[in-house]
C-alpha cells in the first residue's frame, strides 16, 4: 500500500498542474502531417453516439474483451497463435518492465474514461536508471552503502541478503536491501525496499534484475577505485553510472529491441542514428508518448509465463504466476528477505548455453491477445473495483488518455513512408493492407469460447459490435493481434506496434545529453570509459546482449556472492 499512497500523493501534487499546462501540451505525435495537434475526431473514444464517447457502451465492450483475453490466456488456444515463444526468453519480459520504470512515471492510479485528459510522464530523463540511482547518493542515501569504515555514504549501492535455513546471518547479498516492520509484541508487519524506485519490488525476478545491475554497478565503482585512487566519491560514482548507463543502452538498442521488433523495422531504425528516419515528430524533451505508455508497450503484459523456475535448486519444480506476484517486501513480508529459492540463475532467463551444467532457458508467451488470470491479483489493492481485471484497465488507458485512432496512425505512416526511400517496402505493403488487421479482430471477438476461472463464460458480441471494433479497435489490442496474425506468428510486433515502440526508444537511447553531464576521469566520454574497462578486464567488446553482461559480472563477482553461509552453492548463472 505504500506505494498506493506515494502514487496518491502525486496525484494531488500534479493535478492543479495538469490543469494548467499539461491540457495545452501538444499531444503524442503532435505532427501528423501539417505540424499541429490533432483533432478529437483523431484520437480514440471507443464507441462514440453522437461524436462523443458513449461510457456504458465503451465500458461493456471492453470488459467483454478483456474475458475474451483471459479465456484465451488461462484456456488453452482458442484464438491464433499461442504458447512459448522461441524468440524472446523469459528474462527479457522482465527487462521491458525494467525500461518502463525507467522511462515512465504517471501519477494516475487508475485510468478513468470518464474525464479523459492528458496524464504527465514526471520521468524527464528517459534510461538514465534513475530507478536504480534515484538521486545520487547525498540525497538517495537510503539506496547506498556505508563506506567500510561506517564512516559516510559509499558510491556502491546497497544490496541485501538472502534468507538460507530462515536466517539472513553471514548469508550472501544477492538479493535488493529490505526494510522490515514490527509491532509492539515483534511481529512483522511489514516491509520496505530500500531501492529508488518501489515499483521494481513488483515481483521478485524484477527485483532480482535490479539485484543484477547493482552488483554491476559496484563492481564497475571497485575498478574506479583501483585506477583513480585518491578520487573522491563523486568521481567513483559518475564513472560506474556512466559505463553501467552506456552497456544498459547499448543492450536495449542491439539485443532487447532486435527480439521484440519486427526484423524489417528494426533494420530501419538501428542501422543509423540519423533523425530524419523518424516518422513522427514529438517533443524532443520527452519522446515517450501516450500511444507508446498507454498502448503499444503493455504487450509485456502478454508474455508473462504462467510458471517460473527460478534455479536448479527447485529440482524442476516451479512457482506459479500467483507466487511470483505475491513475493515482494510488503506483498508477503514474513516471506522477506528473499529465500534462496528465490534467488535467480540467470540461464534459466537468458540464453547461457555455455553454462555448466548446460540449461535451457524458460521463453515468454507469444505476443498476442491473450493474459494469464492471475495478472489480476496485483489489483487486490482497495483502491482498484472488484470486477477490474488487467486487461480491461489497459484497454481503458486507450480511451483515458489521448492515444491516436489505429485508423489516423496508418493513414499517417502512409503518407509519410514516401519521403523516407530506406522505408521497407515489404512494411509499408502490411501496413496498407488494413483489411487482414480488421479479418483478424473479428475473428479474436467472434470465436468460440471456454469458460475462466470457476466457470465465467464469456458472452458472444453482438455482429454490430463486431463491426465497430474491427473497424475503430483501441491500439492496445490492435498492436497484440497485428502481432499474433502477422509473419511473426507472435515472435515479435508487427510493423505499427514495431513503429511506436521504436520511435520511442531508439529517440531515448541515441539521446545522450544526460550521459554527456557525467564529469569522467580524463574527460573520457562514456564509451570510451567502458572500451577501457572491457578490455582491461578482459572482456574485450563492450557488452551488447543481456548473456554478455551476465557473463561478465559472473567473473567479477566474488565467490561470497555465490557460497551460502553452510558452504553450499548459490549459483548466478
Amino acid at each position: 500500500m505504500h506505494l498506493l499512497k506515494s502514487t496518491l500523493r502525486l496525484e494531488t501534487v500534479f493535478s492543479d498542474f495538469e490543469q494548467s499546462n499539461f491540457l495545452k501540451r501538444r499531444s503524442p505525435f503532435p505532427a501528423l502531417s501539417t505540424g499541429t495537434r490533432p483533432a478529437p475526431a483523431d484520437l480514440y473514444s471507443g464507441i462514440e453516439a453522437n461524436g462523443k464517447l458513449d461510457k456504458r457502451k465503451t465500458e461493456d465492450l471492453f470488459r467483454n474483451i478483456a474475458l475474451l483475453m483471459e479465456a484465451a490466456g488461462t484456456s488453452g488456444p482458442v484464438y491464433g497463435n499461442w504458447g512459448e515463444n522461441p524468440r524472446i526468453p523469459a528474462g527479457y519480459t522482465y527487462f521491458a518492465q525494467l525500461i518502463a520504470h525507467d522511462i515512465t512515471i504517471n501519477g494516475e492510479i487508475r485510468p478513468n474514461m470518464e474525464a479523459p485528459k492528458v496524464r504527465t510522464n514526471v520521468q524527464n530523463d528517459a534510461l538514465m536508471l534513475n530507478t536504480l540511482y534515484g538521486s545520487g547518493p547525498l540525497v538517495s542515501a537510503h539506496c547506498y552503502d556505508f563506506k567500510s569504515d561506517f564512516k559516510g555514504i559509499d558510491a556502491r549501492l546497497k544490496l541485501g541478503p538472502v534468507s538460507h535455513n530462515k536466517s539472513t546471518v553471514n548469508q550472501p547479498k544477492r538479493d535488493i536491501c529490505r526494510y522490515q516492520e514490527y509491532d509492539d509484541s515483534g511481529v512483522k508487519r511489514g516491509g520496505r525496499p530500500l531501492i529508488a524506485d518501489a515499483r521494481n519490488d513488483n515481483n521478485p525476478i524484477l527485483s532480482q534484475l535490479t539485484a543484477l545491475f547493482s552488483h554491476f554497478h559496484n563492481i564497475v565503482v571497485g575498478y574506479s577505485e583501483e585506477q583513480h585512487p585518491g578520487s573522491d566519491i563523486d568521481t567513483h560514482f559518475n564513472f560506474a553510472k556512466a559505463v553501467v548507463l552506456y552497456v544498459y543502452r547499448n543492450i536495449i538498442r542491439n539485443d532487447f529491441l532486435q527480439k521484440l521488433l519486427d526484423p524489417d523495422i528494426y533494420h530501419y531504425y538501428s542501422r543509423s542514428q540519423d533523425p530524419d528516419r523518424y516518422l513522427f515528430e514529438i517533443d524532443e524533451n520527452n519522446p515517450v508518448t501516450s500511444e507508446f505508455t498507454h498502448a503499444a508497450y503493455r504487450f509485456g503484459h502478454a508474455m508473462v509465463r504462467p510458471l517460473y523456475e527460478m534455479s536448479e535448486r527447485m529440482n524442476g519444480e516451479a512457482f506459479t504466476l500467483e507466487d511470483v506476484l505475491g513475493q515482494t517486501s510488503d506483498g508477503e513480508p514474513n516471506r522477506a528477505p528473499l529465500n534462496d529459492d528465490w534467488i535467480a540463475a540467470w540461464s534459466f532467463f537468458f540464453d547461457l548455453p555455455d553454462r555448466t551444467p548446460a540449461v535451457v532457458s524458460q521463453k515468454s508467451n507469444l505476443l498476442g491477445p491473450l493474459y494469464m488470470r492471475a495478472l489480476n491479483s496485483k489489483l487486490k489493492d482497495g483502491v482498484h473495483f472488484d470486477n477490474d481485471t488487467l486487461a480491461y484497465l489497459d484497454l481503458l488507458r486507450c480511451v483515458s488518455a489521448p492515444v491516436l485512432k489505429v485508423e489516423r496512425l496508418r493513414q499517417h505512416i502512409l503518407q509519410t513512408v514516401p519521403t523516407k526511400p530506406d522505408f521497407p517496402a515489404a512494411s509499408r505493403q502490411t501496413i496498407a493492407n488494413s483489411a487482414d488487421i480488421a479479418a483478424e479482430i473479428k475473428s479474436f471477438a467472434d470465436r468460440p469460447t471456454r469458460p475462466i476461472g470457476s466457470g465465467v463464460l464469456p458472452p458472444r458480441l453482438t455482429t454490430e459490435t463486431i463491426d465497430e471494433l474491427s473497424g475503430n479497435p483501441p491500439l492496445g489490442l490492435f498492436v497484440l493481434i497485428e502481432a499474433n496474425s502477422g509473419p511473426g506468428q507472435g515472435q515479435h510486433l508487427g510493423p505499427i506496434g514495431s513503429i511506436i515502440v521504436a520511435e520511442t526508444l531508439f529517440r531515448a537511447v541515441d539521446d545522450d545529453r544526460g550521459l554527456q553531464q557525467l564529469e569522467l576521469p580524463n574527460s573520457h566520454t562514456p564509451q570510451i570509459a567502458a572500451s577501457i574497462l572491457f578490455q582491461q578486464t578482459g572482456a574485450g567488446p563492450i557488452p551488447q546482449t543481456m548473456p554478455d553482461l551476465i557473463r561478465w559480472i559472473d567473473q567479477h563477482l566474488p565467490d561470497e556472492y555465490k557460497t551460502l553461509e553452510d558452504g553450499s552453492r548459490l549459483s548466478f548463472l
